[in-house]
């Protein structure tokens, strides 16, 4: 497999955790996602920096089919995040 490290962040980005539902930062070590959370508790690393701009995040472990709406509105949705 290709080595895929990056740092990304500066977004929003969406972790499907009922208590922590976005980060700003995420660190993915080849190709797969190792840390998620906030910027200001992010482990230390050498990976090249990804800016996000603000832009919103949808990992892979998420089912990105899900309509925006339904994502920013999650707690109240959660019948429909739990199938």
């Amino acid at each position: 497999m290709e080595e895929n490290n990056f740092i990304y962040e500066n977004g929003k980005i969406f972790t499907s955790d009922e208590d922590n539902l976005h980060a700003d930062s995420m660190i993915v070590e080849n190709g797969y996602i190792k840390w998620i959370g906030k910027k200001e508790d992010r482990p230390t690393c050498d990976f090249p920096i990804i800016d996000l701009n603000n832009a919103c995040v949808l990992p892979g472990f998420v089912d990105v089919h899900m309509h925006p709406v339904m994502l920013t509105l999650a707690k109240k949705y959660q019948h429909y995040l739990q199938k």
